[in-house]
């Protein structure tokens, strides 16, 4: 293999956004954070204008949508930090570090509002895109996982493409040019049958 090509996979390899993650991981984050999301909407601002409701009284409430807020920035937001920790380390900043960047500035800012700064807080914004985000990145991955599965269940893939860990693009363009292939020989294979008989 050129030198170029393998510089080009093993930069691939190192900048994983998924890497460490799995399903069950992101499944389980998203439905806590779907729950703590909720009591975050019920005694938040921007339902009750919508719906025009008032919330149930409960003592302390106005600190129910800031600590559920915060649980979820800090357990469901946590896989994004990482996320985009690694990007901006090797210098390719990517989806992780938007959705990081976007989480933070909401948490700082909705702080600072609860906390005597001027404004609206955003706690009910900042957990629903978090619990959202999560959803997206559960359903990503288990698709990755099923073509990966599908993959490994091919009579005639090679050793190679049942052994790597092939991530969107790239493992769509390596299972097209098999399929590719597998296609191309099957007209040789029915003349040589052909001519043996």
């Amino acid at each position: 293999m050129p030198r170029t090509q393998q510089g080009d996979h093993g930069n691939h390899g190192t900048h994983d956004k998924h890497a460490g993650h799995s399903v069950a991981m992101f499944r389980d984050r998203f439905w806590i954070s779907l729950a703590l999301t909720v009591p975050t909407l019920i005694w938040g601002h921007m339902l009750p204008r919508v719906l025009n409701y008032s919330p149930p009284p409960v003592p302390g409430q106005r600190w129910i949508a800031p600590l559920f807020g915060t649980a979820v920035f800090l357990y469901g937001g946590t896989v994004f930090l990482q996320g985009a920790w690694r990007e901006l380390r090797a210098r390719l900043p990517g989806m992780m570090t938007l959705i990081a960047l976007a989480i933070t500035v909401a948490f700082i800012f909705s702080a600072a509002v609860t906390l005597g700064y001027p404004g609206m807080p955003l706690w009910e914004e900042l957990a629903t895109l978090v619990t959202i985000m999560l959803l997206g990145h559960w359903i990503e991955m288990r698709s990755i996982s099923q073509a990966q599965g599908a993959v490994q269940e091919l009579p005639f893939a090679s050793e190679e493409l049942r052994s790597r860990r092939c991530p969107s693009m790239r493992f769509a363009r390596e299972t097209s040019s098999w399929c590719a292939r597998a296609q191309a020989s099957r007209p040789m294979a029915s003349r040589s049958m052909g001519r043996a008989r």
